[in-house]
């Protein structure tokens, strides 16, 4: 059974009628909490987005929700925009939007480097142990300055980290040389013609 979606009102129309913006009503929809949407076919033409006009009717008039414990709202203050008024449906749905974005950003990350007391890391612990880049710590291998293990991946000792505080100095000292290197290099050259 397919639906008619002639009758649907289009992306300004719905947005109108609630009186938010386009952008608005498409950030409602992507977080679960706009009315039904729907792509309508257009010949020759991208497909429009509509929306069921049953529901922005019921958005429209449905009153303002907030939980009392709201982060955005003090405990014990009415659901009212000031001067006796009801917060408007778009507003109150834009908040649960910021509440739950609130909750999301306290729950600790899965993909967050988890603090280990082991022996040997590999570089991305590596990295979140000590602070420097993945591409330093190459070099740092590379050049011998960092002693490494090849254990499947390449793993350096927790110990060895705690002792290239110099690596400022290290750096500092690779661009003064480079830079004396080319200083001579262009006196030569100068020297040559």
């Amino acid at each position: 059974m397919s639906t008619d979606l002639s009758t649907w009102l289009s992306k300004p129309e719905a947005a109108a009628r609630l009186g938010i913006s386009e952008r608005t009503l498409e950030r409602m929809v992507l977080a679960g909490t706009g009315p039904e949407q729907r792509n309508r076919p257009r010949p020759g033409k991208r497909p429009e987005a509509v929306f069921n006009p049953e529901d922005v009717q019921t958005f429209a008039q449905a009153p303002a929700v907030i939980a009392a414990a709201s982060p955005l709202m003090p405990k014990g203050v009415p659901p009212s925009a000031g001067h006796g008024q009801e917060i408007p449906p778009a507003l109150a749905a834009l908040m649960s939007v910021f509440e739950r974005m609130l909750e999301m950003a306290q729950r600790p990350r899965l993909d967050a480097p988890q603090e280990t007391s082991a022996l040997w890391l590999n570089l991305a612990q590596a990295r979140a142990y000590s602070g420097l880049s993945i591409a330093l710590l190459r070099r740092l291998i590379d050049s011998g300055r960092l002693p490494a293990i090849q254990d499947g991946a390449i793993k350096v000792r927790r110990n060895d980290l705690d002792n290239i505080d110099n690596v400022a100095e290290l750096a500092a000292l690779r661009k003064a040389t480079n830079e004396l290197r080319t200083n001579l290099k262009s006196r030569r050259e100068r020297g040559a013609a």
